[in-house]
């Protein structure tokens, strides 16, 4: 089986009828009877929709609550009810930026995605991704700066994302198609 490529096989020994990971190299995890159609590398899965999207919320929420603090701190109250909201809106992209692209690039996953058993990885399998993939993965939340054509324009990426994480045999999104990553299960 040493030469064989990785994928899901009938391991010797196994109860039959089961299929077990083989990574090119040796035999990962346990036998199952349910037939994968996808494995992420060393038999891992890769990261659904509903567990990614959990792992944005936590994120969201742990990067809006210094964006408010410093905003109060730093910009003019008018400015924050007015309606004006370029000042929170360009504070908001800063921390975003440093929050996901330094978190991905160094350490493969944000605390959002550390939380939920998440990682990226890059196409070939680089943990951690590195500051190029990961800036690449965060270029879609520029969208988010173009005022009203840009709220729209993050709806459409976010639907669009959503549903090809769902179709994709390898859940991969607009960002990752960007980035060249992939988001894979740590357990």
């Amino acid at each position: 089986m040493s030469q064989q490529e990785p994928g899901w096989y009938y391991a010797q020994g196994d109860p039959p009828g089961t299929m077990r990971y083989w990574d090119g190299g040796q035999w990962v995890g346990e036998p199952t009877t349910q037939t994968p159609t996808y494995a992420a590398p060393g038999g891992r899965a890769y990261g659904t929709a509903g567990v990614r999207l959990g792992a944005r919320i936590i994120d969201a929420i742990i990067v809006v609550i210094p964006t408010f603090i410093l905003a109060a701190a730093l910009l003019d109250t008018d400015d924050l009810t007015s309606g004006s909201n370029f000042g929170f809106a360009i504070l908001g992209l800063l921390i975003g930026i440093l929050y996901e692209v330094g978190f991905v690039a160094t350490r493969g996953a944000t605390p959002g995605k550390s939380i939920l058993g998440l990682k990226v990885i890059t196409e070939d399998g680089q943990d951690p991704p590195g500051w190029g993939p990961a800036f690449m993965r965060w270029l879609p939340a520029l969208a988010g700066i173009l005022g009203s054509i840009g709220s729209v324009l993050s709806l459409v990426l976010a639907i669009a994302s959503g549903v090809m994480i769902s179709s994709d045999d390898e859940n991969r999104s607009v960002q990752d198609r960007i980035g060249k990553t992939r988001v894979i299960r740590t357990r």
